[in-house]
């Protein structure tokens, strides 16, 4: 079995982008703010949405690469 060093582990990707997970919050948070049935959820995603905008922003602001997370 081939052992990695710690340059190559850093590397490593899998999942789904950061920016990915928020705009799917972010969506979720439309639809369920235009439906009637579902709108009182939308503050819960609403805050997730809004946490997570404003970690992408302070992060790329920061110079972290927000892809790589």
């Amino acid at each position: 079995m081939k052992t990695l060093n710690l340059e190559q582990m850093e590397r490593i990707k899998g999942g789904t982008s950061t920016a990915a997970t928020v705009g799917l919050m972010c969506a979720a948070t439309l639809y369920l703010s235009l439906s009637v049935v579902f709108a009182p959820f939308a503050g819960a995603t609403g805050a997730g949405c809004a946490v997570g905008l404003y970690a992408l922003h302070t992060w790329s602001k920061q110079g972290i690469d927000v892809n790589e997370i």
